[in-house]
């Protein structure tokens, strides 16, 4: 089960106690906030809070190198965002390996190409 949007709207702390979540989606209003020490200090609440609870931390929103350092700096393994890659079309993705085609055999020795869902 995946909290999302975690730091907005209906996504509040009470949902952390109550329930057993495997990831825990930080927003981006988070992120747009890591120029100033406050933002910083919430941000870094907001993902102690979600380890608390033993789940994935996963930061959306994320563009600039500058916020992957910091979001990367306070212990969060999965990010998305611009800084990686904007969105396209699903012929894009296959035409630059992003994405294998599920229909084939994997070679488990391959460890280079992740396989992106939207499940995230």
């Amino acid at each position: 089960m995946h909290l999302d949007d975690f730091g907005t709207g209906y996504s509040s702390l009470a949902y952390l106690s109550r329930f057993d979540f495997d990831k825990v989606k930080i927003d981006r209003t988070l992120v747009l906030n890591l120029d100033t020490q406050r933002g910083r200090d919430l941000f870094s609440l907001a993902v102690q809070l979600g380890k608390i609870s033993n789940a994935e931390i996963v930061v959306e929103g994320v563009e600039e190198l500058e916020e992957v350092e910091f979001v990367s700096s306070v212990g969060v393994r999965y990010i998305q965002g611009y800084y990686y890659y904007r969105p396209m079309s699903q012929q894009d993705i296959f035409a630059q390996n992003l994405l294998k085609d599920f229909g084939s055999e994997q070679d488990e020795s391959d460890n280079s190409k992740a396989i992106v869902t939207d499940s995230v």
